[in-house]
């Protein structure tokens, strides 16, 4: 084999990894380097980091681009042997021989993330009446759902206000307009049930071959085999069509004693891509930020409510970071960077077209220390110090619309600074994971110079900011937000979102305008400060929504206001080239060297 040197390299990230080890395993006495030519490695199974694989407090281990090229860590598939079928579609036979494999959920053409085929093809369907519980089934208007579908593998997507349920169809009575699906649709709370936002709720159906009528659409077969509708560009004997095959890529994980988080491992410059995530086989029940509730009440982490887990995952690590990376076509989130994590950093990366949320801080109140929640007994195992800076994120949530472009949830001292996030169907920015002011280990995280527009383009009742819970220290500051509309839900969504028991935020120095309802939105909210921010808004909308919140819980100090309906933008234009040397200009922040 190869010595791994640059003349004679080795051949697998891996092997790498391995020789790395091997070092460590002997004392480190400087820092090591791999360096990774430009090229696709394709992981056969993801790359686990544990504390054999550490840096120390005085080395660190560094995995990188070499310099110029662009090296890509691939969990995807090939997939060849495309036939053409009668009807024009192109087949090709599943990959996948292992049962937990076969459900296919994303294809990528060419780079492209191709259109798993849909009705309607645009837009929505709408409920025309519930059962009488109001979860089990609805009536369809005639007409709405062609016959003869292929119910083995059809998907229902079902929009909530904040949420999206995606559930199987066990069968549809054309006789009585019926559609059942194969569990309930929502969790099982009466604020997801059918009609709880809409009178007649919006959904769409996926996965069926009388669906695929338009050039770039799939949809996997009976058979479970994949078929295409080309685009007149593609030529079915030279695309390269990707399905996802591992669940995860790049894992980091240090043991429970704090001697073994693993430290000083850093990634720069690569570009990850193609990880999977299959639903449960009951349906997916979003509750909030991809965290959806499993029809039998349980989690993945001994609570109630599961994840929509992420591509790179960071727990119980310390000093490691992440940056220049470009991270794309993940079928779960991200990056999380969960639990006990410190001072973890993702730095100068592009993430895009990812089906979950882009990025995870911190976790849920849900896990169990001592049978207890953990931070009631042990607060000092919140994630703390961690930061995400300079990053482009943008296109998340394509799959799971409740998805958040950064949550955070039970963390501290967080700094989310200097990042445009853009093209979301659902909230920008998250901070907070409890629905009361009670004391959490969640404070001081910091939110200041980012970018953050054209969100809530599907969903309602959130907004570019989104705040839960108690969290002294916390601060809102210089952000940019615009282009929130108002969407067909029960609630409007805001430039900043202030909700359930919210206290002791500084919101200050922010510039917010074209909000289609009203910039600020407090819900149940606590004693919170609000100075020097600039807001447009339009003739006849509230500056500050207060729902259930008392208006003297709100401290407004020296805001200003203006028409953003005038014809008049030089005030926009003004306050704008004012904060763009601290946020950047659109498109630009990619730029931006943090070191």
């Amino acid at each position: 084999s190869n010595p791994g040197t640059e003349e004679k390299p080795f051949a697998t990230i891996q092997h790498a990894k391995d020789v790395v080890r091997g070092r460590i395993a002997k004392g480190l006495e400087e820092n090591v380097t791999v360096v990774l030519r430009n090229g696709t490695y394709t992981l056969m199974q993801p790359l686990d980091f544990d504390i054999s694989d550490s840096g120390t407090d005085s080395f660190t281990i560094t995995y990188t681009a070499y310099p110029g090229e662009n090296p890509v860590i691939s969990g995807g598939r090939i997939l060849g042997d495309w036939q053409v079928q009668t009807d024009g579609l192109w087949k090709c036979a599943n990959p996948f021989q292992s049962e937990n494999l076969k459900e296919i959920s994303e294809l990528f053409i060419n780079g492209r993330r191709a259109t798993r085929a849909r009705t309607p093809n645009q837009g929505y369907l709408h409920v025309a009446s519930v059962a009488e519980d109001r979860m089990s089934s609805f009536q369809f208007a005639a007409g709405d759902i062609p016959e003869d579908l292929e119910v083995d593998r059809l998907e229902l997507v079902f929009i909530h206000d904040w949420s999206i349920s995606r559930v199987p169809v066990k069968k549809i009575d054309y006789a009585a307009n019926i559609l059942y699906p194969k569990s309930k649709i929502g969790r099982q709370h009466p604020m997801m049930v059918i009609d709880g936002y809409e009178k007649n709720p919006r959904y769409y159906l996926e996965n069926d071959r009388r669906f695929c009528d338009t050039p770039g659409e799939w949809f996997q077969d009976k058979d479970g085999d994949i078929c295409y509708f080309p685009l007149q560009i593609e030529d079915m004997q030279k695309i390269m069509a990707v399905v996802p095959e591992l669940d995860y890529l790049i894992k980091v994980e240090g043991t429970e004693s704090e001697a073994g988080f693993v430290k000083n491992l850093h990634f720069k410059g690569l570009t990850f891509e193609f990880s999977r995530y299959c639903i449960p086989d009951d349906g997916y029940a979003g509750v909030q930020a991809t965290w959806h509730q499993s029809h039998e009440g349980t989690g993945f982490d001994k609570g109630w409510r599961a994840y929509v887990p992420a591509a790179l995952r960071f727990e119980r690590a310390r000093d490691c970071r992440v940056s220049e990376a470009t991270i794309r076509h993940m079928g779960g989130a991200g990056v999380m960077i969960g639990s006990r994590c410190r001072q973890v950093l993702l730095l100068n990366s592009v993430l895009t077209d990812i089906s979950g949320n882009g990025i995870m801080i911190g976790e849920s109140s849900d896990r169990l220390t001592q049978d207890k929640a953990w931070w009631i007994v042990a607060p000092e195992e919140a994630a703390s110090g961690n930061a995400i800076t300079g990053c482009l994120i943008e296109n998340c949530g394509t799959r799971f619309f409740g998805a958040i472009g950064i949550w955070v949830g039970m963390a501290n001292q967080t700094q989310i600074n200097q990042n445009e996030i853009r093209q979301l169907p659902y909230t920008g920015v998250s901070v907070g994971w409890m629905w009361s002011p009670q004391t959490t280990p969640c404070r001081a995280n910091i939110v200041e110079n980012n970018y953050i527009h054209h969100v809530m383009q599907v969903l309602s009742d959130g907004g570019g900011i989104y705040t839960l819970g108690l969290q002294p220290g916390t601060v809102l500051r210089n952000n940019l937000i615009h282009d929130v509309p108002v969407n067909a839900g029960r609630a409007e969504s805001n430039g900043m979102f202030l909700d359930e028991g919210t206290t002791a935020i500084r919101i200050e120095n922010n510039l917010i305008y074209n909000i289609a309802r009203s910039p600020l939105r407090f819900h149940r909210a606590g004693k919170n400060e609000v100075a020097q921010n600039m807001f447009g808004n339009a003739p006849g909308i509230p500056l500050v929504r207060y729902n259930n919140t008392p208006v003297e819980n709100i401290s407004l100090d020296n805001n200003r206001e203006f028409d953003q309906t005038s014809s008049d933008q030089s005030i926009i234009e003004k306050e704008i080239k004012t904060r763009s040397a601290i946020v950047g200009p659109p498109n630009t922040v990619r730029s931006l060297k943090i070191e």
